[in-house]
């Protein structure tokens, strides 16, 4: 029995429109029933076009990280004097621009999804890169790059929570908090 899909509607519209739902309402609050109701479609009717709310969820994150990377990749290119700067700005700017697909993007890529593995692989060695200057060994890279992403997810997520309340710019506080963090991986004479 085949199953009559909607004209104009594919899979590639149902993400968008969930990434778009996603940003207006928040991730968490997501649902398939929702997205139906925006889509004006019935429920069951998504399992055209996804398996189910993971499998949407899935498709949303790798869409987050490859606008994510995309992002990145052009701060680094676009700021090859201060590159980790700029990679810190770009990715805060991604995260309050995108607030959906952005939580989507969170979750370590599933092993079992080549391309979502992929996307989280190229990022991790974008931002490893911008390591190379301090001579770090291998294992302080992963803490450095652990640190550096869980830095800019806590200012990104303040930010956008509006956490920060006090009558300084926000561009200063990241552009201190970046200099602060890097001051720390500076060999050791």
């Amino acid at each position: 029995m085949s199953r009559k899909k909607r004209a104009g509607l594919d899979t590639d519209a149902v993400v968008q429109e969930a990434i778009q739902l996603a940003d207006e309402l928040g991730y968490d609050k997501l649902t398939l029933a929702a997205l139906a109701a925006r889509l004006g479609i019935k429920t069951p009717s998504l399992y055209n076009h996804i398996q189910g709310l993971d499998d949407l969820r899935q498709r949303m994150a790798i869409h987050g990280l490859e606008g994510l990377y995309s992002a990145l990749l052009h701060a680094v290119k676009l700021d090859a004097g201060n590159p980790i700067q700029a990679v810190a700005e770009a990715y805060v700017a991604f995260a309050d621009e995108n607030p959906g697909v952005y939580a989507a993007s969170l979750l370590a890529p599933d092993a079992q999804v080549p391309r979502w593995q992929e996307l989280g692989e190229q990022i991790v060695q974008l931002i490893s890169n911008l390591a190379e200057p301090y001579s770090l060994e291998p294992d302080e890279v992963i803490h450095w790059v652990r640190g550096f992403r869980s830095m800019l997810h806590g200012f990104a997520s303040l930010r956008q929570a509006g956490g920060f309340g006090m009558p300084i710019a926000l561009d200063e506080s990241l552009q201190y908090m970046v200099k602060t963090y890097m001051r720390g991986a500076q060999p050791q004479r």
